[in-house]
């Protein structure tokens, strides 16, 4: 099998302000990150990655496992983009790509095949960080390119509704549903025990109701629950994540490592470290890490009108087509009590 590489495209500037300081394959979907994704789908294979030159260091310190921005050029490499959305077919097609076969879909680079100095054209482009369709003259003869219809990730908000459905289907590509590995109260309610599964020195306290009827809920290792809480698939829990009594976590919720979520909280993702802790409503949101919620801040994600959400993008409007859209902040931004955020709201 090839070695796989995951690297950012130029794409990470219509992520912002989600990919301000975080490259696009550590974004959270799912039960963990876009490559956390990849890997999941690909168990076997060796990683590596290409960050933007502004984020090479930062991600050598988080990936210390794995080369970052440089190539072994004598293995055959596939590139994948970041902004590919992971998905177990595509990582099946890409497993018998031909070498020397690129795939495009519109103007951006999907995927690569490539070995020798092939791969030596493509690090010199990815470090420039320049639009890798510049780079198609360069590639030597015999190259072949496929326009490929593949759902690639153009704003941040289209993460959302993908959130439910990536964290089922990465639950049940693990096959570790129905694994316990904590024990819990007996007055711990669990319904529909087979799509639960439940990390290493978890405490989940009394009265907590683990409702997996509408889809699976994955508690990753060293989670607290406090009692009372309601939590509702299809959610996923990382590591060290601590929910406080009375919380009400609905369906679509991927909460990243080390957080502390409270009060109601609906189809959310959060990256690491950040808290929403006390109560209020954060609903169809994206927070980055290191983010804090004062006490009483909520979210709108609908119109009045029930009609799509707008968002912006570089000062210009966008209409997300989305009737159900909260707020997208940035990593390390933190609001005040009772702060009332507009559906669409973005900020970092």
């Amino acid at each position: 099998m090839p070695q796989i590489c995951v690297f950012e495209d130029q794409g990470h500037k219509q992520l912002m302000p989600l990919t301000c300081l975080t490259p696009i394959f550590a974004l959270r979907l799912g039960l963990g990150t876009l490559l956390d994704a990849w890997r999941l789908f690909w168990p076997e294979a060796e990683f590596s990655l290409y960050s933007r030159p502004s984020l090479r260091a930062l991600c050598r310190e988080l990936y210390p496992r794995f080369t970052v921005n440089k190539f072994n050029t004598s293995i055959p490499t596939v590139l994948v983009n970041a902004r590919l959305l992971p998905h177990p077919d595509l990582a099946q097609q890409l497993n018998e790509l031909p070498l020397n076969k690129v795939w495009v879909h519109n103007d951006t680079v999907v995927a690569a095949h490539a070995q020798g100095g092939t791969l030596e054209i493509w690090s010199e482009a990815l470090s420039q960080d320049r639009p890798l369709t510049q780079t198609l003259p360069q590639l030597p003869e015999g190259t072949v390119l496929q326009q490929v219809d593949v759902p690639m990730l153009r704003h941040c908000f289209e993460l959302l509704p993908l959130s439910q459905s990536a964290i089922t289907m990465q639950a049940r590509s693990s096959q570790r549903l129905g694994e316990y590995h904590s024990p819990l109260y007996p007055n711990v309610q669990v319904l529909r025990p087979e799509e639960v599964y439940i990390g290493s020195h978890c405490v989940i306290d009394p009265n907590v109701v683990i409702d997996a009827r509408q889809g699976p809920i994955w508690i990753a290792d060293h989670c607290h629950i406090e009692a009372m809480a309601w939590i509702e698939g299809p959610t996923a829990l990382a590591e060290h994540v601590f929910v406080k009594s009375h919380a009400q976590i609905r369906r679509g919720c991927s909460i990243g490592p080390h957080c502390k979520i409270g009060g109601e909280i609906s189809n959310t993702i959060m990256q690491s470290y950040s808290n929403k802790a006390h109560e209020g409503f954060l609903g169809d949101s994206y927070l980055g890490s290191w983010v804090n919620l004062g006490a009483g801040t909520c979210t709108s994600n609908m119109k009045n009108n029930y009609g799509t959400v707008k968002t912006s993008f570089n000062a210009a409007p966008v209409d997300s087509g989305l009737q159900f859209l909260g707020s997208i902040i940035g990593d390390y931004c933190k609001t005040g009590i009772g702060t009332l955020l507009n559906a669409g709201s973005q900020f970092g």
